[in-house]
């Protein structure tokens, strides 16, 4: 079974809980740090990763003050969902069966700075990066209400967003107020 890590940093704003999110750079598309685990790494280490690389090392829990002390949150669920790229690039034929057990990891950002200060350093950085191989072109901070309004990733708009299942568990984790 394939494991992916979902990513959600978050600031509290007026009550609203607004969620780091990424703009795919092949895609245009918004979307939740997010990526695949990779056989060598524990589902820490892939979040730990995939955290640093998205953000272009902005959010990077190896250099940030222990004394801080983040409260990760964490919890999983299974999606037999695969987009139509998916299905090309695993050749799944549209019967077959195929599971993926996503990691959910959400902590509020705040302690380490103003977002402001992280959408700035993200654009600046992304320019030096020009040539070499990035995923993302932008960072910005939506409630889950108005990331719907965004041209979103399919399976954030029509799995994550649609899913009151997974709305739920969000809640639990302190992502969504209740």
């Amino acid at each position: 079974m394939r494991q992916k890590v979902l990513i959600l940093p978050y600031f509290v704003d007026d009550s609203d809980v607004r969620v780091i999110c990424v703009k795919n750079k092949k895609h245009n598309e918004w979307t939740f740090i997010s990526g695949g685990k990779d056989t060598h790494e524990t589902i820490f280490e892939t979040f730990k990763r995939e955290l640093k690389e998205e953000t272009l090392g902005i959010l990077d829990l190896d250099r940030i003050d222990s004394s801080l002390n983040l409260d990760i949150s964490y919890q999983e669920f299974i999606s037999t969902f695969i987009d139509r790229s998916e299905r090309k690039k695993w050749d799944i034929k549209k019967e077959d069966t195929y599971s993926t057990k996503y990691h959910i990891f959400a902590f509020n950002c705040a302690p380490l700075g103003v977002i402001e200060n992280f959408k700035k350093d993200f654009r600046q950085r992304s320019k030096t990066f020009q040539g070499s191989v990035i995923e993302n072109k932008d960072m910005d901070v939506f409630t889950l209400q108005e990331l719907q309004t965004k041209k979103t990733w399919y399976f954030i708009r029509e799995v994550i967003l649609k899913n009151f299942k997974i709305i739920d568990t969000l809640k639990r984790i302190g992502c969504i107020f209740t």
